[in-house]
């Protein structure tokens, strides 16, 4: 049974840039409800997502990925894939103008330039540190300066600082 929370919850989802997991959700909802009112809210939801999604795929997708080993080690692992010129200085702006290596040595940053339209960065460490605060503030940035609407995200930090 889906509740009003539940749609709360995928809106902001929508609302963060999170719209694939978004359109999950209000798919879902559409081929589960019987509700007259919720199918009109997924339908609607839906377009708006596609709209998005076409504008987004168009500039920017940021996805996270992240592995927790036994021993607390976590690699955290952000794929930055644009298509628009002036994001690849804009990324390397944000980098250099944020990154501090006041973080442990045990932890690391590493920022890649892995292809034409693809940027990578790599965190690696002992439970949450600088780095985790240094990679909250760069996404906030990237979100900040390229706007909510012209990105598509997916995945989310494993220690939930959210961005």
């Amino acid at each position: 049974m889906i509740t009003p929370d539940d749609i709360r919850k995928a809106d902001e989802a929508l609302k963060k840039g999170y719209l694939e997991e978004a359109k999950q959700f209000f798919s879902r909802l559409l081929t589960e409800s019987a509700d007259p009112v919720q199918d009109r809210i997924a339908e609607n939801r839906l377009e708006t997502i596609q709209k998005k999604l076409s504008n987004a795929l168009q500039c920017m997708c940021l996805d996270i990925e992240s592995v927790i080993e036994e021993d607390d080690f976590i690699l955290c692992l952000i794929k930055v894939l644009f298509k628009q010129a002036h994001i690849p200085g804009l990324l390397e702006d944000l980098y250099t103008n944020s990154h501090r290596k006041n973080y442990p040595s045990s932890s690391s940053i590493k920022f890649t330039r892995t292809g034409s339209q693809q940027f990578t960065i790599e965190l690696s460490g002992y439970g949450a540190d600088a780095r985790c605060e240094w990679c909250s503030l760069y996404r906030k940035n990237i979100v900040y300066y390229v706007g909510i609407d012209n990105m598509a995200r997916t995945g989310h930090c494993p220690l939930g600082f959210d961005a």
